[in-house]
């Protein structure tokens, strides 16, 4: 349980936050920045909000699902070893 918590809170809150941190801030935030002032200038609603929609998703929804997929089983495998193996970490 202890080795369980200690490796979840620190990968997730490690690469989460990273990632989270420089997909989220910089990227979705440089890019729909840009390209909705540009788009906003040209007065093309729709292309707009499907260009937002399809960025929100390639760059928050995307890597999130990914990451937790990716690392799930990891976690999983970590909590279920023998208590004998632990013990001797």
């Amino acid at each position: 349980t202890t080795l369980y918590t200690t490796l979840y809170t620190t990968l997730y809150t490690t690469l989460y936050t990273t990632l989270y941190t420089t997909l989220y801030t910089t990227l979705y935030t440089t890019l729909y920045t840009t390209l909705y002032t540009t788009l906003s200038k040209t007065r093309s609603t729709t292309l707009s909000t499907t260009l937002s929609t399809s960025l929100s998703t390639t760059l928050y929804t995307t890597p999130y699902t990914t990451l937790i997929k990716s690392w799930k089983p990891i976690l999983w495998q970590v909590q279920d070893e023998p208590l004998a193996f632990r013990g001797s970490l």
